[in-house]
Formats: C-alpha cells, sequence, structure tokens
C-alpha cells in the first residue's frame, strides 16, 4: 500500500509537467509532510489501568497527498485531497505496566477531504480541510491476541477530518504549516460484556512541501 502511494505521486510528477499551462483554471498539488509529535485523547477510563482518559503523544511521523484544485477567481480556489499519514506508535502513562513493548499502540490515518484556498496576498494563501479519514494500524495487537475474543481494546474505523492552516508559494513550490485533527470509535471490551465506545481525537501539527502544476 505505501509503496503504491509513493509511486502514484511520482507518477504525478512526472506526468503532470507535461500538460501544464500557464492559463488553465486547473491546479495539481502533490505534498509531502511530517507530522510533528502528535497527540491523542479519548473520555475512556479504567482505573486499573491507572488512567482516566487514554490520551498520550504518539511519534513524530510522515505524510503524503495529492490534491486538485479549481480557480474560482484570483482569490479563491476549492478542490478535492487524499492524504495518506504512515503509522506512528502510541505512548501513554499506562503502557510501561500493562502493555509490552511489541504490543504497544501503531496508528496512522488516510484522508479523504474537501479543501478551500483563498490567497492572503500574492504568495502567502490559507488553507481549509474537511472530509473523512479512516483509522488504520495495529492497536495493541500482541494484547488483544494474548486476551483473546473476550476483551478488545482499539481505536477502530474513522470519523470527521479537519484541518487548517497556512502556506507560502514560491513560483511553483508550496511551504505549508497545518493543524489537523482526526476522529475514530475508542472500543473497550472486557470479560463478554457490552462494553463500551468513545470517541476518539488524533491531533497533529504537520510541516508540508509541496509542488504545484497548472493544467
Amino acid at each position: 500500500m505505501k509503496k503504491l502511494l509513493v509511486s502514484m505521486l511520482l507518477a504525478v510528477a512526472l506526468v503532470a509537467p507535461v500538460f501544464a499551462s500557464t492559463d488553465s483554471k486547473f491546479d495539481v498539488v502533490g505534498k509531502l509532510g511530517v507530522l510533528v509529535a502528535p497527540s491523542f485523547d479519548s473520555p475512556y477510563g479504567n482505573p486499573s489501568l491507572s488512567y482516566s482518559h487514554y490520551a498520550g503523544n504518539a511519534d513524530s511521523t510522515f505524510a503524503i497527498a495529492l490534491e486538485g484544485y479549481y480557480k474560482l477567481d484570483e482569490k479563491l480556489s476549492v478542490g478535492l485531497g487524499f492524504s495518506y499519514g504512515f503509522e506512528s506508535k502510541l505512548s501513554t502513562n499506562g503502557d510501561r505496566q500493562n502493555f509490552s513493548a511489541d504490543g504497544k499502540a501503531k496508528l496512522g490515518f488516510t484522508n479523504i477531504y474537501l479543501s478551500i484556498k483563498p490567497k492572503l496576498s500574492e504568495t502567502i494563501y490559507a488553507l481549509g480541510q474537511i472530509g473523512y479519514g479512516i483509522s488504520h494500524g495495529s492497536f495493541y495487537k500482541s494484547y488483544n491476541d494474548y486476551t483473546g475474543p473476550g476483551q478488545t481494546f482499539k481505536v477502530d474505523g474513522g470519523g470527521i477530518y479537519f484541518g487548517l492552516g497556512a502556506g507560502v508559494e514560491y513560483k511553483s513550490f508550496l511551504f505549508e504549516v497545518l493543524y489537523s485533527i482526526n476522529t475514530a470509535t475508542f472500543k473497550e471490551k472486557y470479560n463478554y460484556s457490552a462494553g463500551t465506545e468513545d470517541i476518539f481525537t488524533y491531533s497533529a501539527f504537520s510541516v508540508n512541501i509541496g509542488y504545484k502544476f497548472s493544467i
């Protein structure tokens, strides 16, 4: 999956310049970003696991994105985007005593979103995104495998994604800072009980570099 996504972005980077136009209303943007120290939180709490919230920080990781924009006028563009955030390891206060190192959670999100990009000046623009994100990763797999079907402890599915940021355009290069939030479902089930489901949020600042083609 990761190799396929990278290959797709490289293909766009190689092919798009052939169709480049200086008088077009359509832009295609490829991006590579760094998610800096993401954080996460859920209202789930279990005194036996030594925390009142399931919350903590994740390792920094990378993301790739592909976006297409239509220029409504010289000051405003709207578009559709796709991003893939590579999985990173989650850490909480309860991990050390409750989960082995190889059983810790790894999580990433794939997002599909609408994007709006108003220009604030000749080179500076704002950026707003809203869409749907799907979680992926191995969430305490060793722990869940060990406890069997009677216990589940994981983030599942997906939910609303949104991002807000700003960028600078220099010729065809883009440099951005973006704050984003993903939501998903935190599931906990113990001893064949009905279990609980809570909102899980995953937020991060990302620093992106991109290249724009007009087609």
